[in-house]
Formats: C-alpha cells, structure tokens, sequence
C-alpha cells in the first residue's frame, strides 16, 4: 500500500511490492518536482473549467468591454469546437486543428486572435491550477 497527501491523502494498493515501490517513486518524483497533477481534476473537461473560471473573470477588474469579448469569443468560437475536451487530453495540435477550422470557415485575423486569447486564459488558469499539463 501506498499512502501520500496532494494535499488530501490518499492511498492505492497494489498486488506486489515492487509494483507499490515503483508507483510511490514516481509519485514522490512529481510531488518534488511539481509534475504532480491531480488524478480528479485531470478528469475535468474545458467546458467545467470555463464555468469554474468564467466567474473569477466576471467578478474581476477587467473592462466590461474586455469581459464581454471574452464572453462572446468563447461562446460563439471556443465552445462549440473545444467544450467536451478533457483538459488532461488536450494537446496543441488539437488547438492548431481548431483555429485551422476557423480560418477555413471565413473568420478574420482579430476574430481568431480573439478566440484564441480567450481559450489562452481558459487554459492558463487550469495548468496555473495544475488541473492540466502545459500545452506542449
């Protein structure tokens, strides 16, 4: 049995000993070095993350302007291409593919730049949080 805190505890068991040494090396190796993501929150999908962050952003000190166009940016562009996405899986290449479709679909230069800095946020505020790996 294993037994760490992330900050909760925590514990899993294994059938061999050595199994168990090799799963708490790695483990104590990401606590260390801050690659350490939680196996819960690895779960959560964009769409749960924006709705956790979409209020911290409304509540803040933005411009009503600057809050608005994040608001409509990821409603009509982000959502509907990235919304069942689990944050975990996510990789670049599945971003590059998105403002790819954009492009092909008539939207102008400011329009994909502006989806792209709102997803950008969404984005910061879970790998920021340790709910996703950075986007390689």
């Amino acid at each position: 049995m294993v037994r760490y805190r992330d900050p909760l505890p925590r514990e899993r068991t294994f059938h061999r000993k050595s199994d168990a040494q090799r799963f708490e090396r790695l483990i104590r190796h990401q606590l260390d070095t801050g690659e350490y993501l939680d196996p819960e929150l690895s779960k959560i999908t964009f769409q749960e993350w924006h709705d956790r962050w979409l209020p911290t952003i409304l509540n803040s000190d933005r411009a009503p302007s600057t809050i608005t166009g994040y608001e409509s940016s990821l409603r009509r562009h982000v959502l509907p291409h990235l919304a069942g996405c689990r944050l975990k899986e996510l990789r670049r290449i599945d971003v590059e593919e998105w403002l790819t479709d954009l492009r092909c679909a008539g939207y102008s230069n400011s329009t994909i730049h502006a989806a792209r800095t709102a997803a950008g946020k969404v984005l910061t505020s879970a790998v920021d949080s340790r709910s996703s790996p950075p986007t390689p």
